[in-house]
């Protein structure tokens, strides 16, 4: 552990946020209303754009996709990924892998 680590610096940043290996990339994701509600009160990613019905676009930057994708699909449906198309196409290979493994 470096000597200038400290925790209280990571406490209020989700797993996507944090350091590795991987550069940052700004992810685009579509909240369906009233989805979109909560996303804003809790402070999830920085508005783009309002949407028909209510909805919203939200901007992410994203250091570690894994864990921002486990997330998005525990959004049941709520959220999806507008850009960049090899992270859609990502979330879309997890879904389908969960399926396959519950059947």
């Amino acid at each position: 552990i470096p000597d200038d680590f400290a925790l209280s610096e990571y406490g209020d940043r989700e797993a996507w946020e944090i350091g590795g290996e991987e550069e940052e990339m700004s992810v685009r994701v579509r909240f369906t209303h009233p989805m979109s509600l909560w996303a804003a009160r809790n402070g999830f990613g920085e508005p783009e754009e309002e949407t028909e019905g209510g909805g919203e676009i939200r901007r992410f930057d994203v250091r570690h996709l894994r864990p921002f994708l486990c997330w998005i699909l525990g959004l049941g449906g709520d959220a999806r990924i507008v850009e960049p198309s090899g992270a859609a196409e990502e979330l879309r290979r997890l879904a389908a892998a969960i399926g396959d493994a519950h059947g």
